[in-house]
């Protein structure tokens, strides 16, 4: 079973994206109906998933500022929820609200 992190500081953001490598971030809205659906299909993906995968949690109303900067360094819009497949900076791959589903992340994720 794979297992959350959650981003809290842009300090943090910017280390993990030093890392280099392929990311997972979900941006999460704590008061949205259709955000917590999203969180329990990313839940549920993760249970599926070896110890290894890690999916990076930004709490948009807890740490706007690392939303804000993740739309900035990867060129992609801010949603919430939304997903985002990196590859350093990179997009490999993103979605957002509805189409946040089991089936796309196995489909999307490699």
């Amino acid at each position: 079973m794979g297992k959350f992190i959650d981003v809290m500081q842009v300090e943090e953001l910017e280390e993990i994206l030093r890392q280099g490598g392929k990311k997972l971030f979900f941006k999460h809205s704590a008061t949205c109906p259709i955000s917590a659906r999203a969180h329990q299909e990313v839940e549920q993906w993760l249970a599926e998933r070896g110890p290894e995968q890690v999916v990076y949690r930004i709490v948009v109303q807890a740490a706007r500022p690392v939303s804000n900067r993740l739309a900035e360094v990867s060129g992609v819009a801010h949603a919430s929820p939304q997903v985002l497949w990196l590859d350093g900076t990179s997009p490999l791959w993103h979605t957002s609200h509805g189409q946040i589903t089991r089936a796309n992340l196995q489909a999307h994720i490699n």
